[in-house]
């Protein structure tokens, strides 16, 4: 939500990987992390958002919309801080997942 990514947050998005059974190494999150920051700090906040909520259909079509949210959430609390800014991005997600499932 802020265009970086704390070691906490880092760590916990890994930890989330290994969980899910993600087929990436660590390595490649690390690359999709860093990938994702310059794509705020290039593009902006705004347009990075929009394209990252586009994809959230995706998740829907894989019936795995509850883990995206489970995740976020576990994300945005990984530091500990939970700012005005993650947690309206959060309810941003929550909101679209709601509107695809109602679709």
């Amino acid at each position: 939500a802020d265009g970086h990514a704390s070691s906490s947050e880092k760590k916990r998005i890994h930890e989330l990987m290994t969980k899910v059974r993600s087929p990436w190494s660590d390595s490649q999150v690390d690359d999709r992390i860093a990938g994702f920051i310059e794509g705020v700090q290039r593009d902006g906040y705004r347009r990075t958002l929009a394209a990252a909520l586009k994809d959230v259909e995706v998740f829907k079509h894989m019936g795995k919309q509850d883990v995206l949210v489970k995740c976020l959430d576990a994300v945005a609390r990984a530091d500990d801080k939970l700012t005005d800014r993650e947690l309206q991005l959060c309810q941003r997600v929550k909101a679209v997942v709601e509107a695809v499932a109602a679709a």
